[in-house]
């Protein structure tokens, strides 16, 4: 927690203020009229609160002026025309955010200061997950700005997110993403894109594991993989067909109006499949929906396959690990935060980085969230609102 002192403000060490303070700031020290550190802090305050624009950004911050000099140390001064403190415009904010800093060094402040939080008793897996904002597509870019990013589920944050450039994709982008990352000991999941050999490789040989679910981009694969489960063909006259080794586990579960039924099949008899490297599970992944009211029934098969062996990874284990990879947008509600709680597609930031500053900026505050014990983000936001002090607290404080 910040303390204010007669020499200005205290702050712990390795707080998320105090990480804010290691990001380069660019400018001449002639032009920093307000610290970076300070900028920073009152965006995250003001998102915490509910605000997603530079606009509303200013605004909060106008209407807080007098707490905000006090409790962060901003100098005091007066605009003559109206009494009231001067705080920077919706162009300042705008201006700072996209010229005073680089996008890549705030991705890895960010990325320091959650990896320095104490480790929690969490699921290990991480997820790939793309997102193209589409705010920032103007008529003649047609990629605006696209990100890829790794959550981690378990903890709630977005361990780092990159820059896809023009002309490139998201597998393309994958392995500089997960080169600055340390796997050992992740699981990395990912949609079937990412399903590449090259990733698999890469992943492995860091420490980590993989979880793909197979599609037609591998149409081999996933065609060994069907065969695995299929049934097997009537025996000839005298022999038997090996006892499978299959294990399944099954989730069931009510609500919405429906009735969802996934099965995980294991197996390991693709096992140093010779077209796939590190293989040691391929899997069957079944879900039966029902309607309640119609009775209709949906049902779906995709295969897969992980290089977690049955003692690293059950059947059990196994299902709640491929359920776990639609976190990134549901549990997390991933894009359902940043997209509805802050219309993060919506917007409209043109300057040369600013949409990937906020963007990582809402990592930020989605990692602070989640410390601070999750729950409903939208009433959360309406509390901060309310109690500025408590979103201070999470920013000052370790």
């Amino acid at each position: 927690m910040c303390e204010l002192t007669d020499e200005g403000f205290l702050f712990e060490v390795d707080s998320a203020y105090a990480y804010f303070e290691r990001v380069k700031d660019k400018r001449k020290a002639r032009g920093r009229q307000y610290p970076l550190p300070m900028v920073l802090t009152v965006c995250q305050l003001a998102k915490l609160s509910g605000e997603n624009t530079p606009a509303g950004i200013a605004d909060w911050a106008k209407e807080r002026a007098e707490g905000l000099c006090e409790v962060i140390g901003l100098k005091r001064r007066i605009v003559k025309k109206t009494g009231r403190l001067k705080m920077p415009c919706a162009g300042s904010y705008s201006r700072i955010l996209s010229q005073a800093l680089e996008a890549e060094d705030l991705e890895r402040v960010t990325r320091e200061f959650f990896a320095a939080q104490p480790a929690r008793a969490t699921p290990v897996e991480v997820n790939l997950d793309g997102k193209k904002i589409r705010g920032t597509i103007p008529s003649d870019n047609p990629n605006g700005v696209y990100l890829l990013a790794v959550y981690q589920p378990g903890a709630g944050v977005v361990l780092m997110q990159v820059l896809i450039q023009a002309g490139a994709g998201e597998v393309t982008t994958a392995p500089r993403l997960l080169k600055a990352l340390d796997l050992q000991g992740k699981i990395v999941t990912g949609a079937a894109e990412f399903a590449q050999r090259h990733l698999s490789l890469q992943i492995v040989a860091a420490g980590g594991d993989d979880v793909w679910k197979v599609k037609g981009n591998q149409p081999n694969l996933e065609a060994d993989s069907a065969r695995v489960f299929a049934p097997a063909p009537p025996a000839k006259p005298g022999f038997s067909h090996p006892k499978p080794d299959f294990r399944t586990a099954q989730h069931i579960s009510a609500g919405h109006g429906r009735i969802e039924r996934r099965t995980v099949t294991t197996s390991r008899l693709l096992k140093g499949y010779r077209d796939w490297p590190y293989v040691e599970q391929v899997f069957k992944y079944e879900t039966d929906v029902t309607d309640k009211k119609t009775g209709k029934r949906t049902q779906r098969v995709c295969y897969g396959i992980t290089s977690l062996t049955p003692e690293q990874a059950s059947a059990k284990r196994l299902l709640g690990i491929v359920r776990g990879h639609w976190r990134i947008e549901n549990q997390l509600h991933f894009h359902y935060r940043r997209d509805v709680c802050w219309q993060e597609d919506h917007c409209g930031l043109r300057l040369p980085h600013l949409a990937h500053v906020f963007a990582i900026l809402n990592n930020w505050v989605l990692g602070l969230f989640a410390r601070s014990g999750g729950g409903n983000f939208a009433a959360a936001q309406r509390h901060f609102n309310a109690h500025p002090e408590d979103a201070l607290s999470l920013i000052m404080r370790v």
